[in-house]
């Protein structure tokens, strides 16, 4: 992931802990808009880029080591529309799924 990942999970994180918010669901163009990524829209609704991310497999892995828990909303076509974020559980891996 681009440095720009970093800088978005720093701004959900604090959105996380300020709100004491659960979770955070945004669209795919928010998440586009919000973190500055040049991935186009077709490519953030791939499963498999969510799936990696989800899973903090090297290189996808910014939102774990940020304590964030990834979930990818997929339609019916199993393109990713949204995602939810939340807080990773104190103890957890910060991998949603596996706390």
């Amino acid at each position: 992931m681009a440095a720009d990942w970093g800088d978005y999970m720093d701004r959900v994180e604090a959105e996380l802990r300020k709100g004491r918010r659960q979770d955070i669901t945004h669209t795919i163009e928010r998440v586009q808009t919000e973190s500055g990524t040049t991935m186009s829209i077709p490519s953030l609704r791939e499963a498999g880029f969510w799936n990696a991310v989800r899973d903090a497999r090297p290189d996808f892995d910014t939102a774990a080591k940020h304590g964030v828990d990834v979930e990818p909303h997929t339609d019916e076509a199993g393109k990713v529309v949204a995602v939810t974020y939340r807080l990773a559980r104190q103890g957890g891996q910060g991998v949603a799924g596996q706390n």
